[in-house]
């Protein structure tokens, strides 16, 4: 079942890329994170999602700001061990 928005979508401000473009992909970049960095003390990787224009390949400001600090709130949960 859908849930209907609270608002009419067609009245929200459209984010647009600096080059004009309206059209975003979603990225995943990867970070290494160390022993030290790790909250259980293994090694592993952090996906870090984000948005690249689709007209000129630059990442989406506002947007990778939104999904960085997600990312950092849901960092221990993110945690991909290594299989040694």
């Amino acid at each position: 079942m859908q849930q209907k928005m609270p608002f009419d979508i067609n009245e929200l401000k459209d984010i647009s890329c600096k080059c004009g473009s309206l059209l975003f992909t979603q990225i995943i970049r990867l970070k290494h994170v160390s022993k030290l960095q790790s909250p259980d003390g293994n090694e592993g990787v952090v996906k870090v999602m984000g948005l690249v224009c689709l007209e000129c390949g630059k990442p989406e400001a506002e947007a990778m700001e939104h999904f960085e600090k997600q990312q950092r709130e849901e960092f221990e949960s993110k945690v991909i061990q290594f299989k040694k």
